[in-house]
């Protein structure tokens, strides 16, 4: 990737941040953040990711993380996902579920894994990019034609936050 362009996309990483936050404290107390969301250009919808807890506070061992559409073209009305976007493109398969951490990937991309533990007193999604540790933030997939059954990926880009340093981290992937 360019100078010029990482440049730009580390900026609208932090005024995203920025944004996340504003809109979290302007939300009510029971509308769930997200761990990590999925944009992608061709619309403003968003899949969320959210993590699913038991009464003790510790994550669901049946469904640990709640995949579900934010319409933001409809009035931020949320929707499950449809069975097809859940079995091949945007679901989740759980590897490991242990009482305070999971172990999952996501079933249209069974390369890498994500793991959903506590870090500093709440539930986040880590994985590994560019060789070092990162906190998900967001993905956003670039669709460059295909079809429904069959897009065509030109590339993804995961956005991610060191926990060490709390830098803005951006790997753009090829399919």
């Amino acid at each position: 990737m360019n100078k010029h362009l990482k440049t730009v996309a580390l900026i609208l990483c932090f005024v995203f941040d920025i944004a996340l936050g504003v809109w979290a404290s302007s939300n009510s107390s029971d509308e769930k953040a997200p761990l990590f969301r999925i944009g992608r250009n061709r619309d403003a919808n968003e899949i969320w990711y959210t993590a699913n807890f038991n009464a003790n506070g510790t994550p669901d061992i049946k469904s640990p993380v709640n995949v579900f559409w934010l319409k933001k073209t409809a009035q931020n009305r949320t929707e499950p996902l449809t069975w097809i976007q859940r079995h091949l493109a945007y679901g989740i398969k759980v590897l490991k579920n242990k009482a305070n951490e999971v172990k999952f990937q996501f079933v249209s991309y069974p390369n890498r894994s994500f793991v959903m533990r506590n870090h500093n007193n709440s539930y986040q999604v880590f994985t590994t990019s560019n060789n070092q540790e990162i906190i998900v933030e967001r993905i956003f997939i670039n669709i460059s034609g295909g079809t429904f059954m069959l897009p065509q990926i030109s590339q993804v880009e995961l956005y991610g936050i060191d926990p060490n340093t709390g830098n803005c981290t951006i790997e753009i992937i090829k399919p």
